[in-house]
């Protein structure tokens, strides 16, 4: 890519400056401080530069006095296209175009990226480290390795910037930072000692917790001792203050235990009568009450059918229709007396008024009868089949009434009625047995019955045992002094006792603190393990690339050493014919024959030496990385230090470059006039 035009509008020292620029060597001349430090670096920001940078560095290369920012534009070939880029800071707007093509992109990404397939520099570290050499800095090839290596890696792998090895290893060695002791490793440790310090203090209180627990049942079996001394001397005080027994309460008390021995004795008798009574009745066999009422409902159901079986069973004979004689016969005789009546006599019509009652009587109990007679031909007819049912009914109340008889091993009824009997009559006597019992409890419990005794028959022995006297007064102080200090003795315990329960209440949650704090060490542990296992992966891994990424750069670097040499042959006259760099930090070194080795420039040879090296070394490099990109060589000033000769060999170089590559060189000499007839006078 060449530059063919450039208008620079308020940068710097350039406030309104145009110019044009042929395709080989280009000489840019001024004197000091003319600007031409100006002009390279307005080319790099019309390049590279960001027109939405709002930094410091911008408003300063802005000219002075002038209240708006800069503005560049730049025409640009390439194969025969054209371009025209324009940047304006102050509105902060890139625009690319195509001339003739009516193509132009906007947005600064898109425009990075047409310039860098082009220009074949994406970077403007890059840039300046390759195709810009200012004063003083052909040797900064050996002061910016990096860059050079990402693009070296490029070129030898035919990779892009986001696949280079450089960029492997970098990302490797942030996994490994992120990963490793100043990272997640480092932080997991870091808390891990965290936890087990928190663990330490926790399983300590654990530890005072049990103790507190020995303490606590210590004092609390000596609090219960205490306690009990406490009791038996308020007995024994109390019974130093009463008054002597006397006789009347001797009686009363003898008498009261003779009554509690025999309520005890007539209770034992009435728990013992239950008990046998229960005995039996579980033996026994006794009829529950869901059976008696069973056994009653089954009985009566069965009077029940056994009624309506009766009554179905008489009436069960075929019903027969009444005979029609007698009517017959009436209804002829009433008939005769008629004809009789007419014929012979009056007195027959008596005869015929009775054969006509005889008639009406006979025909109206002829018809009742065949009434009769068919009805009970219709319920004859519909007994059949509810008798079936009573019979049915009373088959399955027999199989329910054996079933209950065999279920307590009896043949009929009225034996299994005697069985109720017997167990109503047990239960009547376990009921008068047990109200017999709490009539003898008297509405106490038999422990207090049984401890009334003891206590009356400790009262008894004290009175037997001991004469009648009365403590003097001595004997009284003497135990409520002592009484007093077991009081304080006990008061001391309790509060101590409860002292220790609460450190131990609040204790409990240390113990569970304590499974937790276990647990997130258990975890972090296996974190820390996994951490590890990663970090050993990524070491390898990294180890690995670096050893891979050595060897494909080793094969670039002999093709290197070959140009570099031939470059520098060509430029010290054939004095330093073999020169050779690092892989890994891209320091050259130039063979002397005078020492017979390899020799590092910056310590044995003259700056002037070390500036042809470095430009060897720097167009070598150039050629090497961009093959097909061809991208402006800008040389501000960079032969200073050159004698005549030197400067001799290098403007012949220039000239040998200018037919490959477009050329600027700013100078305030007039050394290489003669070089070129394109001249920009600053």
């Amino acid at each position: 890519m060449k530059i063919e035009r450039c208008e620079i509008k308020r940068f710097g020292k350039l406030k309104n400056f145009k110019a044009e620029f042929a395709p080989g060597l280009n000489l840019v001349k001024g004197p000091n401080e003319a600007g031409k430090t100006t002009l390279v670096e307005a080319l790099g920001a019309g390049l590279f530069g960001d027109p939405q940078d709002v930094s410091r560095e911008v408003k300063e290369k802005t000219s002075w006095g002038s209240d708006k920012k800069f503005e560049l534009v730049l025409e640009l070939e390439d194969g025969g296209e054209r371009w025209q880029l324009s940047k304006d800071f102050e509105k902060g707007q890139v625009k690319l175009e195509k001339l003739g093509a009516h193509e132009k992109w906007e947005e600064l990404s898109e425009v990075d990226e047409i310039l860098a397939k082009h220009l074949g520099l994406a970077k403007k570290e890059l840039y300046l480290s390759t195709s810009f050499i200012r004063q003083g800095e052909l040797a900064i090839v050996s002061e910016n390795p990096r860059t050079w290596r990402e693009k070296l890696e490029e070129a030898v792998t035919g990779g892009n910037e986001q696949v280079l090895a450089q960029g492997v290893a970098e990302n490797l060695t942030s996994r490994l930072a992120r990963y490793g002791e100043e990272g997640e490793l480092g932080t997991s440790r870091k808390y891990k000692k965290e936890i087990e310090y928190q663990l330490s203090l926790v399983t300590e209180e654990v530890k005072t917790l049990l103790a507190n627990r020995t303490d606590l049942a210590e004092i609390e079996k000596s609090y219960v001792g205490v306690r009990r001394q406490v009791e038996d001397l308020k007995k024994r005080l109390e019974a130093s203050r009463q008054p002597p027994p006397s006789e009347g309460e001797k009686l009363l008390l003898e008498e009261k235990q003779t009554n509690l021995t025999a309520r005890l004795k007539n209770l034992d008798e009435a728990e013992q009568t239950v008990k046998q009574l229960r005995e039996e009745a579980a033996k026994g066999g006794d009829v529950s009450r869901e059976d008696i009422a069973r056994l009653d409902e089954i009985e009566g159901k069965m009077r029940l059918l056994e009624v309506e079986h009766g009554e179905l069973t008489e009436g069960s004979d075929t019903p027969r229709f009444p005979s029609p004689v007698p009517f017959l016969i009436g209804l002829g005789a009433t008939i005769a007396s008629l004809i009789m009546a007419f014929v012979s006599a009056p007195i027959w019509w008596a005869g015929v008024a009775f054969g006509a009652a005889w008639s009406g009587l006979a025909g109206f109990s002829f018809l009742y009868k065949v009434r009769e007679a068919a009805r009970k031909e219709w319920e004859f007819k519909n007994s059949s089949g509810k008798k079936e049912t009573v019979i049915g009914g009373l088959e399955q109340l027999q199989r329910n009434m054996n079933e209950l008889l065999a279920r307590y091993r009896v043949t009929s009824a009225a034996e299994l009625r005697n069985k109720v009997e017997h167990s109503r009559e047990r239960a009547g006597k376990i009921t008068e047995a047990t109200l017999r019992y709490e009539n003898l409890l008297g509405g106490h419990t038999r422990p207090e019955l049984e401890a009334d005794l003891e206590t009356t028959k400790a009262r008894l022995t004290d009175i037997r045992e001991k004469p009648a006297k009365k403590h003097d007064s001595v004997d009284l102080d003497v135990l409520e002094e002592k009484l007093i200090a077991l009081e304080e003795e006990k008061h001391n315990l309790e509060t101590a006792r409860n002292a220790i329960a609460r450190r131990i209440e609040q204790s409990e949650d240390g113990v569970e603190l304590k499974v937790a704090l276990e647990e997130r060490l258990e975890e972090e542990n296996k974190k820390i393990n996994d951490l590890e296992r990663k970090l050993i992966v990524y070491l390898k891994t990294y180890e690995l690339w670096e050893e891979a990424r050595k060897r494909v750069l080793s094969g670039a670097a002999d093709v290197l050493d070959e140009d570099v040499s031939k470059q520098l042959s060509e430029i010290t006259g054939g004095r330093y014919t073999k020169a050779r760099f690092d892989k890994e930090n891209l320091n050259f070194e130039v063979y002397s024959e005078e020492r017979e080795e390899f020799v590092s420039p910056h310590k044995t040879l003259s700056a002037g030496v070390c500036d042809q090296l470095y430009l060897a070394a720097r167009l070598a490099l150039l050629k090497f990385i961009f093959p097909d990109q061809k991208p402006v060589l800008i040389l501000d000033d960079p032969f200073g230090n050159f004698d005549p000769q030197r400067r001799q060999k290098a403007g012949e170089l220039l000239v040998k470059l200018a037919s490959e590559y477009q050329i600027l060189l700013l100078t305030s000499q007039d050394y290489f006039d003669h070089l070129s007839a394109s001249k920009i006078e600053l």
